[in-house]
């Protein structure tokens, strides 16, 4: 005689489900452009410009600017001329955070004016005036990042040049130049300490636009760095 065995079913409670915090994802409209670089097809490979958005916030600009020698290639030779550098970067100012400005770049121009014959000061105040959307034009120290153009025209990658070399004195706090938009100047524009800015929106230097025009062909040429640094160089905050 055979006899089955009934199988038993053992019946679990059902645990309820672990609910997950939803993820907030932002719409795109509060996603805003930080920075870009603009102008490619117009400026040699060895250049880069760059354009800084700070969407008025108080976020800085966050890098430090000084003077010092850069060498050109002349019909004549190669010459020293005065040149504008980066010094230093802000640890979470705006230039850090974007990657495309480095330690000793050389600043050509901004917001398509040429800083070539202009003091310290002078660039000082055109970097101000238009922090809040500045278009600045370098010559990378590094030109491993630069872009390269074939012979069509079409970006074909970083380029293979070697870095720049680097400044030994761009550790040299009394040659730093910070930019700062929070307190007004004094009557005369002059301080004795670190000069404050209040910058009004809207305000912005002759020849700035989206296109700038492209530098001269003489700034193709490779450029050195020397320690032709002024000692006696003004604080500033950006």
């Amino acid at each position: 005689m055979l006899t089955r065995r009934k199988k038993g079913l053992l019946l679990r409670p059902v645990a309820p489900l672990r609910t997950r915090p939803p993820l907030l994802i932002s719409l795109p409209q509060d996603f805003r452009q930080v920075s870009s670089v603009i102008d490619v097809d117009l400026l040699p490979e060895t250049h880069r410009r760059v354009r800084l958005h700070k969407h008025g916030s108080d976020r800085p600009l966050g890098f430090y600017i000084r003077d010092g020698m850069s060498v050109r290639v002349a019909p004549q030779g190669l010459e020293r001329v005065p040149g504008i550098f980066i010094s230093r970067l802000v640890r979470g100012g705006l230039a850090e955070s974007t990657g495309l400005l480095a330690v000793s770049d050389e600043i050509l121009e901004v917001n398509g004016i040429e800083v070539a014959g202009k003091t310290l000061d002078q660039v000082t105040d055109m970097m101000v005036a238009n922090s809040h959307n500045l278009i600045v034009t370098v010559k990378p120290a590094n030109q491993r990042n630069n872009v390269v153009r074939g012979a069509s025209g079409r970006l074909t990658g970083p380029s293979s040049v070697g870095p720049g070399p680097t400044d030994p004195d761009s550790d040299d706090d009394s040659s730093d130049l910070v930019i700062e938009n929070r307190h007004p100047p004094c009557s005369n524009g002059l301080s004795q300490g670190p000069l404050c800015w209040d910058l009004q929106p809207g305000c912005l230097l002759p020849g700035a636009g989206s296109s700038l025009p492209s530098l001269d062909s003489r700034e193709q040429a490779n450029s050195g760095w020397g320690n032709g640094m002024r000692g006696d160089v003004s604080g500033f905050s950006l």
